[in-house]
């Protein structure tokens, strides 16, 4: 997959976001895949992704009821931390993709694809 990190994943420095260098995060476009900021249009989609985990060992959600599924939509609608993985060709989006901050400028990078 070809693109470039969004600007506001790379910068800062010592794990202390620099806001003079902070940028929104960029849609970055693939041949195959769109990755961009959650939209509250991605409810079913992210519901639907995350219910494969019910059972999962590292990040499960075993009761994702309709409520805690617009709980999970709402920790991806803030932060510039979570993309959403889109196919484009079917306007479906099929994961997520996290990077966030840690102590000592250190990245956590994490992501959950669906399975079919």
């Amino acid at each position: 997959m070809r693109g470039t990190a969004p600007a506001a994943w790379m910068s800062g420095s010592r794990g202390q976001a620099d806001s003079r260098r902070e940028r929104k995060v960029e849609v970055i476009r693939t041949e195959r895949l769109i990755l961009r900021p959650f939209r509250t249009s991605d409810q079913a989609d992210l519901s639907e992704f995350l219910s494969q985990l019910k059972e999962d060992e590292f990040e499960g959600y075993p009761d994702l009821t309709p409520e805690r599924g617009r709980e999970q939509l709402q920790r991806r609608l803030g932060p510039e931390e979570f993309l959403a993985v889109e196919i484009p060709s079917e306007g479906k989006v099929i994961g997520n993709l996290y990077c966030g901050r840690r102590p000592y400028g250190a990245r956590e990078v994490g992501f959950i694809i669906h399975e079919k």
